[in-house]
């Protein structure tokens, strides 16, 4: 098994777990996919277990157990297929449809299960057989090609003009509203529209990158270009408790998005007016212009180096 000294804690759990599985008669294998299977794990790995069920018992230990409804007011009376669970400990299931629980131990487990027929031939990137009642040499997992992360978590919605026009429509909206915060002396309400317009960033970070959004978000430097996460490091103020700070990471945050903007637009075939966003832009500018104080050279040089507008 593939233990490391910073995966004990959940090396630990899998043990204690396995004793309890293997007194299933009709639980043919149990495997790990994921950073633990190949030895890659940290202490805060999740783990991705998986199991093959007998197929005149698949129904009643997993499928019956994950399609059942249950009351979302009790979460902690959710029990999901228990008899597979029993060994795990004090659990709690986040998503039934599949198992995603958090143990008391603070790990999250990912665990998802098959009939033993659908076993032989299944194409995996990594895994590590815990236990297995099939004959030896069974099943004969293959190993699946090492792609790029947007081939294997590609984002699936159509980019098209109508869809980049549905996202620039709420940067203009953004950037309209933008003034008023700062007119009222809003400061959390300014501190909220700063995170809000970082959220769309990286949204259309994940866009522009082809990735379904979220995913390997633990792990942006392997996804992002160095330059794309430097530029995201100068949307932060320096004190975000003092208003003036606010407004030109704001105002990058914007810029930034009109930058992937143009690269999904001419991608998509249009959908960015980007003669509007400039107007904007350069009006909303003018607007927090006062408010920027000390910052405004550095916000000047930032853009003329951008050469954005």
């Amino acid at each position: 098994m593939p233990e490391t000294a910073a995966t004990v804690r959940q090396w630990s759990l899998i043990r204690r777990w396995l004793a309890e599985l293997k007194q299933i008669p009709t639980l043919d294998l149990v495997w790990l996919e994921g950073s633990l299977a190949d030895g890659r794990g940290t202490p805060y790995s999740d783990i991705d277990i998986r199991f093959a069920i007998a197929d005149e018992d698949f129904e009643r230990l997993w499928k019956v157990p994950t399609a059942l409804e249950y009351d979302a007011s009790e979460p902690q009376k959710i029990t999901g297929p228990s008899r597979l669970l029993a060994g795990l400990g004090d659990h709690l299931l986040l998503e039934t449809s599949f198992v995603r629980a958090l143990t008391s131990e603070g790990l999250l487990v990912e665990a998802g299960a098959i009939p033993t027929s659908q076993a032989q031939g299944l194409v995996l990137y990594e895994w590590e057989i815990l236990f297995s009642r099939l004959p030896a040499g069974a099943p004969a997992f293959r190993q699946a090609p090492i792609l790029p992360p947007d081939q294997v978590w590609p984002d699936t919605d159509p980019l098209t003009p109508a869809s980049v026009w549905q996202r620039a429509k709420f940067l203009l909206l953004m950037m309209l509203h933008t003034p008023a915060v700062f007119h009222n002396q809003e400061l959390h309400s300014v501190q909220i529209t700063l995170d809000l317009a970082r959220s769309d960033l990286l949204k259309l970070m994940w866009r522009r990158a082809g990735l379904s959004h979220g995913k390997r978000a633990k792990h942006m430097s392997k996804i992002f270009p160095a330059s794309w996460l430097t530029s995201l490091n100068d949307t932060y103020p320096t004190d975000p408790t003092v208003m003036s700070t606010l407004a030109a990471p704001l105002l990058r945050i914007y810029a930034l998005q009109a930058v992937h903007f143009k690269e999904l637009a001419a991608a998509a075939g249009g959908g960015f007016p980007l003669p509007w966003f400039e107007r904007q832009f350069a009006w909303l500018t003018r607007e927090l212009g006062s408010i920027l104080g000390q910052d405004c050279s550095d916000f000047q040089q930032w853009q003329s180096e951008l050469a954005l507008v």
